[in-house]
């Protein structure tokens, strides 16, 4: 199920996030936008990884409910 790793970082990442911006102060919200970051730039080599690895073909997965190629 690797195809799905980009998908599957950004909702932890999200999920995450969410959790970690209720007990940020407000005076330090700074650091919820660098974890924003860090989860879309994870998210962003993970889709690199996944195209590099799949060599451009098409997967189905997940019973044919999520399709992976290059232009999805």
């Amino acid at each position: 199920h690797l195809p799905a790793l980009p998908e599957a970082i950004l909702l932890v990442g999200a999920s995450a996030l969410m959790i970690f911006d209720l007990y940020v102060k407000d005076a330090n919200r700074g650091a919820t936008l660098w974890f924003a970051q860090v989860v879309l730039v994870l998210c962003a080599a993970a889709t690199l990884f996944v195209l590099w690895g799949s060599g451009g073909n098409r997967y189905l997965i997940f019973s044919g409910l999520f399709v992976a190629d290059a232009i999805s």
